[in-house]
């Protein structure tokens, strides 16, 4: 049986501590007097949600950043410490711990007695910790409810209080459209509603309707990481997408047709987009010489599209590459917005198309927001009413977990022996020729006699294990050990 789990951020999460700021940086705890914290209250759903929880048997805890002095006291003031069975501080894992380091969500599992998987929700509202949860290996949640500011790494999905109380009884129901599709082959399976990712201009994760421009419905854990590489090969949709790098001409599954004709229909109506239909879609153009997969995949959703009566205009050549144009997969993050305002432009039909027009951009991942941004803007100053975009997937990207070749400052990625299928760091200049330069992916070194470790496969099993590579050598070392990929990085 499953156990059902589920771990909160405190500040801003449970409650708006906003206005104790102040005393949690400084940590002058003498300053939590009465008058201070009587302008601080749960949020208004919170208190309901929590005994929802509890009445149907959810196990849950804390896991902050802030003192344990500071949280005791909160805790106390909103007479909600009853609904814990674990609370861990700043004091429990102090700086070397804080999130997003995941010491603290495995210390608050391990006092729990729980095992650390995906059934795990860790409901956050920053940065911090929707990274602690994925290198912890539980799902991260972002609060529909809590703190409206944004977050610019991908949690596996925003949900509200009500969402949240029912997910136990339904967890299936509670994952993007996309990555559903992806598991599924398709797009027509029960489902009580779609879930997507609100994302604002800048690719960040939004809670407000007013900053939506892009509607994401998934996830794309890249290669440029090495706990997002772990996470890849369990991923249906990111194993769909990689694809279309290991190929010339990529295999457009048949589902995507499906699934953006779907999505195009309902974002037309929604309230995010003005609730009416899109007058033109189009997409990111394809760069000088590379497949125009985009360009197919809109030609293949118009045909889904009109036989479900949808009138827009499906066009192809509205925005244009300069033909130096660079590929955003060998760019630093800074550098990718002014890649695309210097090679992304309007075509001269582009520019009479969208003057008065309802425009939709589709792109398949995104991951600074930089293209889609660039897009419409263009639309918009051309004189478009207004411009949307939906994308298949956002990059989720771990920065403490990304690596720069030390050979050419490129990025490095996570790509895997052809023969013996192990992972290995690789420059990104590699498909280019400008750079060879490549790493080990798991680094170990033996407890026993500090020789260099390798993952080896037991053959029997199957099962992965952590060798000496003294086995061979002289003196011999026989030593093994279990290997937990995330443990391992």
């Amino acid at each position: 049986m499953v156990q059902r789990c589920i771990l909160f951020d405190f500040d801003n999460t449970l409650a708006n501590t906003e206005s104790l700021r102040d005393i949690r940086e400084t940590q002058d705890y003498d300053q939590l007097t009465d008058e201070r914290l009587a302008s601080v209250k749960l949020y208004r759903p919170i208190g309901q949600t929590l005994s929802a929880l509890q009445a149907q048997g959810v196990t849950m805890g804390i896991v902050t950043n802030s003192g344990a002095m500071y949280v005791r006291r909160l805790l106390k003031h909103l007479a909600i410490e009853h609904f814990f069975g674990v609370v861990v501080t700043y004091s429990d894992v102090k700086a070397i711990g804080m999130k997003p380091s995941p010491t603290g969500i495995r210390l608050a599992l391990q006092k729990l007695g729980i095992e650390a998987t995906p059934h795990v929700l860790y409901v956050g509202d920053t940065n911090a910790d929707i990274e602690a949860a994925y290198q912890a290996g539980v799902t991260p949640v972002l609060p529909s409810w809590a703190s409206k500011e944004s977050t610019s790494m991908a949690p596996a999905i925003e949900l509200s209080s009500q969402e949240l109380c029912e997910h136990f009884s339904a967890p299936y129901e509670h994952v993007l459209f996309g990555e559903r599709c992806a598991e599924r082959k398709s797009i027509r399976f029960d489902r009580k509603k779609t879930y997507f990712l609100p994302l604002d201009d800048n690719a960040n994760v939004v809670t407000m309707e007013d900053q939506i421009a892009t509607l994401c419905f998934g996830r794309y854990f890249g290669q440029k990481s090495a706990v997002s590489a772990v996470m890849h090969d369990a991923h249906a949709l990111s194993r769909e997408i990689i694809k279309k790098e290991d190929a010339p001409v990529f295999d457009i599954p048949a589902y995507w047709f499906d699934l953006f004709a779907h999505v195009i229909q309902r974002a037309g109506e929604s309230t995010y987009t003005g609730a009416r239909p899109f007058d033109i879609v189009t997409v990111i153009p394809a760069k000088q010489g590379k497949d125009p997969r985009l360009e197919r995949l809109l030609a293949g959703i118009e045909d889904v599209a009109r036989a479900a009566g949808s009138t827009a205009l499906f066009e192809p050549d509205i925005f244009y590459y300069a033909d130096d144009a660079r590929s955003q997969k060998t760019l630093q993050r800074n550098e990718r917005h002014y890649e695309a305002q210097r090679s992304l432009h309007l075509t001269k039909r582009g520019l009479d198309k969208v003057r008065g027009a309802r425009i939709l951009i589709i792109d398949d991942v995104v991951t600074t927001g930089a293209t889609i941004q660039r897009a419409r803007g263009l639309a918009l100053e051309a004189g478009a009413t207004s411009s949307y975009a939906v994308a298949l997937a956002k990059t989720v990207s771990i920065a403490a977990h990304e690596k720069e070749c030390t050979d050419c400052g490129r990025p490095m990625r996570v790509v895997k022996n052809s023969k013996t299928a192990e992972r290995f760091w690789s420059c990104t200049g590699y498909a280019e020729g400008a750079c060879k330069h490549t790493e080990p992916f798991y680094v170990q070194k033996c407890p026993a006699c500090h020789r260099d470790m390798r993952v080896k496969t037991n053959r029997n099993t199957k099962e992965k294990f952590w060798g000496c590579t003294g086995y061979h050598a002289t003196p011999q070392c026989n030593f093994t050990m279990d290997f937990n990929p995330l443990d391992s990085l």
